[in-house]
């Protein structure tokens, strides 16, 4: 989709340090919180001519405010957040469809077992749902896919500090983003001169 294309060039310069993550862990939480009450009008506004871009955020007035208030440059901030994010949506994403996709032989079974037990018609759509349920699967998997994998020192920071990025991740509403196993993610700069941060 082209938010998660956006979302890749957004970032595609940042790599992630260990100081990246803490600063992360330690002000996720107050960041995810400075959105409106309806964030999926907040996200609309992203979009133009099917294409999509983080100006809407960088001069969002919230975010401006609250950057300013953490001493961070936000377009800084703003890149790193969403190259974790789109880490953790990688890993979770990766993770159900693959748990879905082994349900699908099963399912695919007990269509064909109602088949004797139900009309032609019912049968067809039945099959039919089914046939475009794994089709979405198929596409979404290609969409989670795209996504760069973490350079092997990321991999290592977002393994070392899972648990408490999936706590955040876990937290905030409305996030469907996910989790990685083990203990404990070119836009121009605003002109608008900003504090050092990130």
């Amino acid at each position: 989709e082209a938010w998660v294309k956006a979302s890749i060039e957004f970032s595609k310069d940042i790599r992630l340090t260990e100081d990246d993550l803490k600063k992360w862990i330690a002000l996720a939480p107050s960041f995810n919180a400075i959105g409106s009450e309806d964030e999926e009008d907040d996200f609309e506004k992203g979009f133009k001519d099917g294409k999509f871009s983080y100006d809407f955020m960088l001069k969002d007035e919230s975010f401006v405010k609250w950057a300013k208030e953490q001493g961070l440059d936000r377009t800084q901030w703003l890149k790193r957040h969403i190259r974790i994010s789109m880490f953790l949506m990688r890993e979770q994403g990766l993770k159900h469809i693959e748990m879905a996709s082994k349900q699908l032989p099963e399912q695919r079974k007990q269509i064909e077992a109602m088949k004797s037990q139900v009309d032609e018609k019912t049968y067809a759509q039945m099959k039919s749902a089914f046939d475009a349920g794994a089709a979405a699967l198929d596409q979404t998997k290609k969409l989670y896919t795209s996504i760069p994998e973490p350079t092997e020192p990321e991999a290592k920071l977002l393994k070392k500090h899972a648990a408490k990025l999936s706590e955040i991740m876990e937290d905030d509403e409305g996030d469907d983003e996910g989790e990685f196993d083990d203990e404990d993610m070119d836009e121009d700069e605003p002109e608008d001169e900003e504090e050092d941060g990130m």
